[in-house]
């Protein structure tokens, strides 16, 4: 009788932050410009504020591990440690330095990125990623960084979402620089190949054995007819272009179109130790000659209240699909962000059960998944959208800065600890899992606790 979906021994449970969203207080960085345009950000928010952990990091770390957590996933802002070019800041080098000795304090394992989609003032007005002056300036940053909390960090992610990076920034223009240029935003592309491949080097060259990936971002683009050809088509062409393409680039060095012409880049091969990866959304696609800037794909997607329309679907289950999916290449999995973008908490602890379910079901099948990293640990700054979206186990009061513990943190505790989903959490928060996922009881038969 199964009575719970047990992961791994060694699994790991963990949330995600990025320092831009979380921190607080900087000024130095090319969104902190932005969110000074006007109309750019919801509201007129900025992270003048936002969760505070430029100063308070430490009480949510110690949050984060009565919550279960056995791994954090933080970023570290690159404005910070190197305000001017070649100038890195021992005040900022220290106190990352702190947040990551405490995680180990608290005995969880740290996930470091690198790039979460903030660039310094100096090298964002020397043309950023569009130029090899940011991938050389990212490389120097990075060296810095790798020696200095070798001792501290093993895993490490190169690059958050490059082809979401590449899209908001470049051809939407939602995101600084607020460009719609094509050929640019391939450029753009192509530079970050170079910079995770670059960034691979050096964190190995400080420590042997570290663990280096970054975080793809895997949307699922499905044909909103099934029985279309064309809609078919239209999905099949977003899904080589948003999802295979950069990270095939950076497996087996192939540059393929638009990034290339099909010629190799050394550098890039074999630039993953495992395979980190993200998701969200679900887009169903229609086929139309009237959406040609978008590869003739009309978003097919249902509204939510609360859900910017540039994003799909909640589909939970795709989790444990893109899990399968990356099977082929033979490396450990780690799910490096998911959630529920829900401003209640009305959708959200199911949406987790469920996903998480699609997971287990995933390594059943054969899926090497090592962790899970759910986003986020606190509501932050959500870029464009400002405090409008809300993400966190945790919910933050912005004038306060009071936490309080949502429902949905104290499942992912309970899942955490467990190291799996019992049948109690389904019964009580997600009872549609019941008959997919555990044996049939015979009525009446008590729980076993």
């Amino acid at each position: 009788m199964t009575d719970i979906l047990q992961f791994p021994p060694d699994f790991r449970w963990g949330t995600a932050v990025s320092a831009h969203q979380v921190e607080g207080g900087n000024t130095l960085n090319d969104w902190w410009l932005w969110e000074h345009l006007p109309g750019k950000i919801r509201h007129g928010h900025t992270s003048a504020v936002a969760a505070d952990w430029w100063n308070r990091a430490e009480d949510d770390i110690a949050l984060a591990a009565q919550l279960g957590h056995s791994a954090l996933r933080i970023s570290l802002e690159w404005s910070r440690i190197e305000p001017r070019p070649g100038e890195f800041d021992e005040a900022a080098l220290a106190r990352y330095r702190r947040m990551l000795t405490a995680i180990r304090q608290h005995g969880m394992e740290p996930l470091v990125c690198l790039f979460h989609f903030t660039l310094p003032q100096w090298v964002a007005a020397r043309g950023g990623f569009e130029t090899a002056y940011g991938v050389d300036r990212f490389a120097r940053f990075v060296d810095r960084v790798a020696y200095e909390y070798r001792d501290l960090v093993q895993w490490w992610l190169t690059i958050n979402e490059p082809l979401v990076y590449v899209a908001l920034g470049w051809f939407l223009g939602l995101w600084p620089p607020g460009k719609k240029n094509l050929v640019a935003a391939m450029r753009v592309a192509l530079n970050l190949v170079h910079a995770h491949a670059d960034a691979y080097h050096i964190i190995h060259r400080h420590r042997p054995d570290a663990w280096v990936s970054a975080a793809i971002h895997l949307a699922s683009y499905v044909p909103h007819n099934p029985a279309s050809r064309w809609d078919q088509g239209v999905a099949q062409s977003r899904d080589w272009l948003l999802n295979q393409v950069w990270l095939r680039a950076t497996l087996d060095g192939r540059l393929r179109p638009p990034l290339g012409r099909g010629q190799i880049l050394g550098e890039a091969v074999d630039t993953h130790d495992y395979m980190g990866y993200q998701h969200y959304f679900t887009f169903p696609l229609a086929f139309s000659l009237r959406h040609a800037p978008t590869m003739f794909g009309r978003e097919m997607t249902l509204a939510r209240e609360g859900v910017p329309w540039f994003m799909g679907e909640a589909r939970p289950e795709g989790l444990g699909g893109w899990a399968t999916w990356l099977k082929q290449f033979g490396k450990p999995i780690i799910v490096t962000e998911n959630g529920l973008l829900e401003l209640t908490e009305q959708q959200r602890p199911a949406y987790l059960l469920r996903a998480v379910a699609s997971l287990h079901r995933a390594i059943q099948a054969g899926a090497d998944v090592r962790g899970y990293f759910h986003w986020t640990l606190v509501d932050n700054f959500e870029w464009a959208e400002g405090y409008e979206t809300r993400f966190g186990l945790v919910e933050v009061n912005f004038e306060t800065q009071q936490r309080t513990v949502r429902p949905s943190g104290y499942l992912f505790r309970d899942l955490a600890r467990a190291n799996g989903i019992t049948r109690p959490m389904a019964e009580a928060v997600a009872p549609d899992l019941l008959p997919t996922y555990f044996d049939p009881r015979p009525a009446g038969q008590p729980v076993r606790s």
